[in-house]
């Protein structure tokens, strides 16, 4: 599954310790798949961060059901927050708004403990797999409509 997948390779992403040449192309082309647009993300920490000064906030938040349209997949309402808290770049320092459901965050949490103490090129060799091995199916879908993600009760 793509929000699996997605988890995986953000574990993947935190797991890496060096910081040498070809571990920084790897954080780096993982977060190219995570977060494609880089304006977008750029622009919303620009807002996440005046959000956060005016709330007076500790961490960036990402609220529940958040529309971060600058990521690879846009989950569920309820995912939202801690799927975009998981794979956001480590730098971002962004954490879902508490009482959100953290299901996508327990699922990267539970990749991380398997891979710790992995060695880094098996990092590598599981990061080329997922993304040059695996075979992806690509559904566009309309957003110009109600796609029923709004949708919460």
């Amino acid at each position: 599954r793509n929000t699996t997948t997605i988890m995986l390779l953000s574990a993947i992403r935190d797991s890496v310790v060096s910081d040498d040449e070809r571990s920084t192309e790897l954080i780096t082309s993982i977060n190219d798949v995570l977060c494609p647009d880089q304006k977008g993300l750029e622009s919303w920490i620009a807002h996440a961060k005046k959000r956060r000064r005016s709330k007076k906030q500790e961490h960036l938040q990402v609220e529940a059901g958040e529309l971060l349209d600058f990521t690879v997949m846009l989950p569920t309402y309820l995912d939202r927050a801690a799927f975009f808290a998981a794979i956001l770049p480590e730098n971002v320092g962004a954490h879902a708004e508490l009482g959100s459901w953290m299901r996508p965050m327990d699922a990267k949490l539970f990749f991380m403990k398997q891979l710790q103490g992995c060695e880094e090129e098996k990092l590598f060799q599981l990061t080329e797999t997922i993304l040059n091995k695996l075979e992806w199916l690509f559904f566009p879908i309309d957003l110009s409509a109600n796609d029923g993600t709004e949708d919460i009760q």
